[in-house]
């Protein structure tokens, strides 16, 4: 039987007229009018026994595949386990068994890995503020080689519960980029080719890479750069907003062209404070109002829903839990001792609003959501919108 999970980092609103998914990991929502289908699903969902997880059937399948699309969830088979979400209940207890057999490698540790972003190369003049909230090429200009970067397909491919997003800069001028799209199809793990929108849309060479060898291309597009003839949803288009007008543009734009796999993430460019705060940032009452799962309480006790089990790789070849942080290792690291060394350093997969002091003495401490880029960037003490 199939099923879907609603991934961990998601919250779930359900109110009288509308059902709102939020994800935390990045910063977008997605809202539905209430009806019997909506409804149904979100108490099923909500139901402290499921876990966030629900058969898929025919009444429900159209809604699961749209959040799958959004990257909200996914859709699996019952007996499959599902790695987006860690087994956090347990994660005290699995560490205190790691370090307690250092030296083996038969241990739960790489259960926690569960997706990788490596940034294959840079670009001159890319602001940090996009780099740090985004999936989006590397500010500066090195390029990771070839050779390096096709060992690490050769490693990846041999972990298929693992994802892996790939972030080109001007993939049609990369070397080998026909050998290294080629080796990406051929990999058995899900993966993700993500390129700008002026590089998808604007490079007929880098279009016919892409369509050519992969189709799931995730193309984030810069607001500012929008109205192009072929936008379609033959890719999965992700708009970065700044304010009321680029949002404007990007509904114009959806609207215009009737895409449906489409997503918005809003960005902080230092001046847009009040936009960030009204758009990203959940109210005390909408946080009251949310409907929370048992699993969702004890997962913001335990591990910080944002960074858990996500490993960033630069052109360079260093490793971070977290891009703001120190680094973890190297490319040429194993992924275990990756694991372990942000496991035993705690840079970011377990820091929850329980080490930050203000937080500590708020009665939403395991409601808001976790630590993220978007407050640290913005330096604020509280992500309630007040």
């Amino acid at each position: 039987m199939q099923v879907f999970t609603l991934y961990s980092s998601v919250f779930l609103r359900l109110d009288e007229t509308a059902a709102v998914f939020y994800n935390t990991r990045t910063f977008s929502f997605v809202s539905y009018k209430v009806n019997p289908i909506v409804q149904k699903v979100c108490i099923h969902l909500s139901e402290i026994d499921n876990l966030y997880s629900i058969p898929v059937d025919e009444e429900n399948i159209h809604l699961c595949k749209q959040l799958c699309e959004l990257e909200f969830g996914t859709i699996h088979h019952e007996n499959e386990i599902v790695l987006s979400f860690p087994p956090s209940l347990v994660l005290k207890n699995d560490w205190e068994y790691i370090k307690s057999i250092q030296g083996q490698t038969k241990t739960p540790v790489l259960e926690y890995l569960t997706k990788i972003t490596l940034f294959v190369g840079g670009i001159e003049g890319i602001d940090d503020h996009i780099f740090y909230q985004t999936e989006y090429p590397y500010p500066g200009d090195t390029i990771m080689d070839d050779y390096q970067l096709s060992l690490f397909l050769d490693r990846t491919s041999k972990l298929p519960e693992i994802q892996v997003q790939y972030v080109f800069p001007f993939i049609d001028e990369y070397p080998g980029i026909t050998k290294i799209l080629k080796k990406i199809r051929s990999a058995k793990n899900r993966f993700k080719i993500i390129v700008r929108d002026r590089e998808y849309y604007g490079s007929p060479k880098a279009k016919d890479l892409l369509n050519s060898v992969v189709n799931n291309v995730l193309v984030i597009n810069d607001a500012r750069n929008l109205y192009y003839s072929d936008i379609s949803d033959s890719v999965e288009n992700r708009f970065l907003v700044f304010d009321e007008s680029s949002e404007s543009n990007a509904d114009e734009c959806v609207a215009a062209l009737g895409l449906s796999r489409y997503s918005y993430v809003a960005v902080y460019n230092g001046a847009n404070e009040n936009y960030i705060k009204s758009t990203s940032f959940p109210s005390e009452e909408e946080i009251l109002k949310g409907v929370y799962t048992r699993k969702h309480i004890f997962s913001h006790q335990v591990l910080n829903t944002f960074y858990f089990g996500h490993l960033y790789i630069t052109p360079n070849g260093n490793v971070y839990s977290d891009l703001m942080g120190k680094t973890v290792g190297t490319i040429l690291d194993s992924f275990h001792s990756l694991v372990v060394s942000e496991l035993e350093n705690n840079y970011s997969w377990r820091c929850t609003r329980h080490s930050i002091s203000k937080c500590q003495q708020c009665r939403l401490l395991d409601l808001c959501p976790s630590i993220s880029p978007l407050e640290k960037i913005m330096q604020i003490h509280c992500v309630l919108n007040k």
